[in-house]
């Protein structure tokens, strides 16, 4: 960690940019280009499989997603709406499923997020990215408007910009000569997000995603552009090994500290054994953020696993609780984790800094964090 601070400077400059990118402007396929090809779809959902060949005739709306992707999630009620309006006039809305974790592959794990969400159009598995290269797609969430002659008539990478698409749409579905004046428009007001989310001082910068298996680690740790995401040297030893780690103290905001024993994994880290106290191995995360959000499951053999989660040392209050915090009678703050999904654990009432505790008496495995810092109460 020598170079940490010049790449710290490196992390701002990032953040700064990606708050004022115009994702728009990302123009990675030409438009009125012949759309892509759907291709090796393991699993389709609520829907016969589809091709682009046999929709022509209709406005498709093709969105690239998967199922723990925090900024995907935040777009969904817009697809349902799309879909709920629309459908009898034309439109196909397709969510191609590309996984980020080998567990979003599950066709069982998928079918359970689509019915507990009462996602209703089409969902296609993209689980070997074979579509996802077809359209030369690298975001989730993606959306790519293709016309009734099967050529791609718009694109936006990222959340936002909802406006727009439904214009867009109702554009393409006028051209087909589709009555939708009956049909009313919506007003989707843009979500702030805080101010402070951005700004030179990287310790006041809203935290980055971070991951904790090997295979984004070492790939950062050995470019030396930007730093790993797991702070401890010792991580870095070995790969797929049980290590014995020690929290080196002085915790900063946009890494993960580890305690304990801990099995790191190519795409997580596993707590390695069973233990009669929660000081033992822990997780600790100093972030500068409103919600936080992590990717996390129970071990195959496990049915479900309790996670403790403090925040600066203390069990959080109601007003600092996710949407999945539960609480034990003498107050401990954990969630109940029966499934590998996104769990969301913090929800303050504005963005500071903080420090995040995870730890369990049970093994566990840790995929990702994520930060949010939209001003609504009621976003994650």
């Amino acid at each position: 960690m020598k170079y940490l601070t010049s790449i710290l400077i490196c992390i701002t400059i990032i953040f700064i940019l990606n708050g004022c990118e115009d994702n728009q402007s990302d123009n990675r396929l030409k438009l009125n280009q012949n759309s892509q090809k759907i291709s090796d779809i393991s699993h389709w959902i609520n829907t016969n499989p589809l091709t682009l060949e046999s929709l022509k005739g209709k406005v498709v709306l093709i969105d690239f997603w998967t199922y723990t992707c925090i900024n995907c999630i935040r777009t969904l009620d817009y697809l349902k709406d799309w879909h709920s309006k629309y459908k009898d006039s034309g439109l196909v809305v397709i969510g191609i499923h590309t996984p980020e974790f080998e567990f979003e592959k599950n066709i069982n794990n998928v079918k359970t997020f689509v019915e507990s969400n009462k996602i209703e159009y089409a969902v296609g598995l993209d689980n070997e990215y074979s579509t996802w290269r077809s359209f030369n797609n690298m975001y989730w969430p993606s959306k790519y408007l293709i016309d009734q002659t099967g050529k791609i008539q718009f694109q936006y990478f990222g959340e936002g910009n909802y406006n727009q698409t439904e214009k867009k749409i109702r554009e393409l579905l006028s051209q087909s000569k589709k009555n939708i004046s009956h049909i009313p428009i919506g007003n989707y007001p843009i979500k702030p997000i805080d101010h402070r989310a951005f700004s030179n001082d990287y310790l006041q910068t809203v935290t980055r995603e971070l991951y904790a298996g090997y295979v984004r680690n070492f790939s950062l740790a050995q470019q030396k552009e930007i730093p790993p995401y797991i702070y401890n040297n010792e991580y870095y030893s070995q790969k797929d090994s049980v290590i014995n780690f020690k929290d080196p103290g002085n915790h900063l905001n946009q890494f993960i500290y580890l305690h304990g024993n801990w099995l790191n994994e190519a795409q997580n880290i596993t707590k390695a054994n069973n233990s009669k106290s929660i000081h033992e191995s822990y997780i600790a995360i100093p972030f500068f953020a409103r919600s936080v959000n992590m990717v996390t499951k129970p071990l195959s053999n496990q049915e479900s696993v309790k996670i403790e989660i403090m925040l600066n040392n203390k069990y959080l209050t109601k007003s600092q609780a996710g949407t999945d915090i539960k609480f034990s009678e003498n107050g401990i703050s954990y969630i109940h984790v029966d499934q590998a999904n996104l769990y969301n654990i913090i929800s303050l009432p504005e963005i500071q800094s903080g420090e995040l505790t995870i730890s369990s008496q049970e093994k566990f495995s840790l995929f990702a964090l994520t930060f949010g810092a939209y001003v609504d109460t009621k976003i994650n």
